[in-house]
């Protein structure tokens, strides 16, 4: 057990260094205290100074005659700001005086507001006086913030006094009980580091230096016994890591020869086979179908893969890294049959995620049209509430029919979507699939594509499905608003990563103000090409018609932002 009076030192500097940090805490704690309890005090004094100008602000909007509603509201401001924990709970219940003014104002003010609301001319009349109480409260709550501040300051000053005393008092112990006993051990620890291994230290007191002393005498012995046995047991380490690092090397070339696409199992196991028989020797190593009986001389593992078995003889039981070794080998082989075999859940998951994605694209592309048509249904009622003309009403339910018709559509659009990149995925076929709609619904205007042939197959899910209702919104835009014969559509690669996708058409071009209520179209393509980091475009052709470009880069390795 640790006792004070076998240590002095110990003893003497854990008091000193006591003293030190209590003070030093105990000020700390103050001053976090006292600082607590001023910190409100500006804030407290902002407000009160604030219902000065609250009530000038009442009694300007009664000399204007304000509405009800407006002196309800101030009211009911100043009310919040008397009552806001930030100014009741800094007045001190010390402090009768302060008490006392407060109550006096929140009395006065329960007067003043009836009659602000009742009596606007009793109001004007009391409203100087009710001020002149104001500022004696905010006076009074200066006044009691500087005591505090002054009180704190002085507190502040003895507290450092004191600690400051105490600290050098544990200087002066450090100097005299440490640093010169030290010095004389250090002298010792630099000839031993010099290469002087009959360096010894002469401070043997008693006291804990001198323990010190002593133990660093044994410490010197024993390291000239540790450097004559050292060279054994580096050849020991040297030939454990040797087998180390051959383990290592075979796990890692086992593992690479099983992650080829098109493996054999049985050749890479009579290879693994004969390598672990020389990882492990006086050892036999072969795999079975059948289990063994027990046998004290087996160690067997079972593969969770397959019915086989690796089963290792040996004449004495195995070490825990041999038997590591067998299970790791084990798991190596049932890793690569499992992963054979998850090739045929590939275009499931594949299938799985697109329709994930697709049902987010139809939650979001709606939600703007029908939040619209939902104000637009209050609006009407609203209005019709409070008897609106007939043809105000009747333009909210042409917005609305048009709105309707406008959302059902986009739904067909994305039904249309989804069974074509579920019967076949990738942007192309989903292109083509549009293309052929458009061609069969609308008889006078024909759809043309032009496909690099090095766009690439394997674009993001998102990158598709943005880039498939650009195309989509453009070439609805071209039926609906274009009066065009031809639509070309091409799909083009400007280098390696940057793709580009144009939509032409021989129609009238765009209108001075394309963006209508309910006709945002525009607004949406260009919030999808962001989504995917592009740039979309809109020109006028000058051979007639109206161009749409998007370009975008399509070596992202994370997915967009979410849908």
């Amino acid at each position: 057990m640790f006792k004070f009076t076998r240590y002095p030192i110990s003893a003497l500097l854990i008091l000193t260094l006591l003293l030190v940090a209590s003070l030093s805490f105990v000020a700390s704690l103050y001053t976090l205290w006292m600082t607590s309890v001023i910190s409100g005090d500006a804030k407290a004094i902002n407000l009160s100074g604030s219902l000065r100008m609250q009530s000038y602000r009442i009694a300007y909007a009664i000399e204007r005659d304000a509405d009800l509603t407006e002196r309800t509201a101030l009211l009911q401001e100043f009310e919040q700001r008397l009552n806001s924990d930030e100014l009741r709970h800094h007045i001190p219940v010390v402090d009768p005086e302060l008490q006392g003014l407060f109550n006096g104002i929140a009395t006065n003010f329960a007067r003043m507001q009836r009659q602000a609301l009742e009596e606007p001319h009793l109001y004007l009349e009391n409203v100087e006086s009710f001020v002149r109480d104001i500022d004696h409260l905010v006076a009074r709550l200066e006044s009691w913030s500087e005591s505090k501040i002054q009180r704190l300051q002085k507190q502040q000053i003895l507290l450092s006094v004191i600690t400051l005393f105490a600290a050098a008092l544990f200087a002066l112990v450090i100097f005299k009980r440490v640093m010169y006993p030290l010095q004389s051990l250090m002298d010792a620890v630099i000839q031993m580091g010099r290469g002087n291994r009959t360096a010894r230290s002469s401070y043997l007191h008693s006291d804990e230096f001198g323990d010190l002393s002593r133990t660093f005498n044994f410490m010197a012995e024993e390291v000239a016994y540790v450097y004559g046995s050292m060279e054994n047991k580096i050849k020991e380490q040297t030939h454990e890591l040797k087998r180390q690092n051959d383990v290592l090397q075979f796990l890692f070339d086992l593992s690479q020869s099983l992650s080829l696409d098109n493996l054999e199992i049985q050749p890479i196991r009579r290879s693994a086979t004969d390598e672990l028989m020389r990882l492990c020797p006086q050892t036999t190593i072969q795999w079975d179908s059948t289990e063994p009986a027990p046998e004290t001389e087996h160690f067997v593992v079972p593969s969770s893969a397959e019915q086989m078995f690796l089963i290792c003889k040996s004449g004495q039981p195995l070490l825990q890294w041999q038997q590591g070794l067998l299970v790791t080998v084990v798991d190596l082989f049932d890793h690569a049959i499992n992963r054979m075999g998850s090739y045929k859940n590939k275009n499931r998951v594949a299938l799985l995620n697109e329709r994930t994605a697709i049902a987010s694209e139809l939650h979001d592309s709606l939600a703007q049209q029908l939040s619209y048509l939902k104000i637009q249904v209050v609006r009407f009622i609203k209005l019709r509430e409070r008897d609106a003309d007939e043809t105000t009403l009747n333009e909210i339910i042409e917005e609305l029919r048009a709105g309707l018709n406008s959302s059902y559509r986009k739904l067909r659009e994305l039904l249309v979507t989804f069974r074509s990149q579920s019967e076949e995925p990738g942007l192309v076929p989903s292109v083509q699939a549009a293309a052929d709609e458009i061609n069969r619904i609308s008889p006078n205007t024909k759809v043309h594509l032009y496909i690099d042939e090095h766009w690439p197959k394997d674009l993001l899910p998102s990158h598709e499905i943005h880039c498939l209702h650009v195309i989509r919104e453009a070439l609805t835009n071209v039926i609906k608003h274009a009066q065009a014969e031809n639509v070309v559509v091409s799909l083009t690669v400007l280098t390696n990563n940057e793709l580009e996708i144009k939509i032409n058409d021989d129609g009238i071009g765009f209108d001075d103000s394309p963006e209508k209520p309910m006709h945002y179209g525009l607004k949406i393509m260009t919030e999808r090409a962001e989504r995917i980091g592009g740039q979309i475009s809109y020109q006028r052709l000058k051979r007639g018609g109206a161009g749409v470009t998007l370009t975008f880069t399509s070596n992202s390795r994370q997915e967009p932002e979410p849908l």
